[in-house]
């Protein structure tokens, strides 16, 4: 199937990472329904922590993080505070962005 006939895969607004060990964010803008129309809303996700399976010679999305990649956790999620604090949504001033946030 050519690649045109493929659904267009959803991009995130901003990427974060990936650091160490696959760790990485991303910044989603998404628009929801309200009773007043359609809003522009933003949402983050957290990538997994990746590992090597030796056994299986395959690339792992692992279910917790170590102590270890705390920091690197907090960073990606600093970077992610600081983007959507900074960054109006579009259609939006800076004004406007710091009532609705109240």
């Amino acid at each position: 199937m050519p690649k045109s006939d493929k659904a267009t895969k959803p991009v995130p607004e901003k990427k974060i990472g990936p650091y160490r060990s696959g760790i990485g964010g991303a910044v989603w803008l998404n628009t929801i329904e309200t009773q007043n129309g359609p809003k522009q809303v933003r949402s983050f996700t957290l990538s997994p922590r990746r590992y090597y399976d030796e056994r299986d010679r395959k690339w792992k999305d692992a279910g917790s993080f170590r102590p270890i990649d705390l920091p690197t956790v907090a960073i990606v999620i600093q970077e992610a505070i600081h983007y959507v604090n900074t960054t109006p949504l579009p259609g939006t001033d800076e004004s406007q962005q710091e009532v609705e946030d109240r």
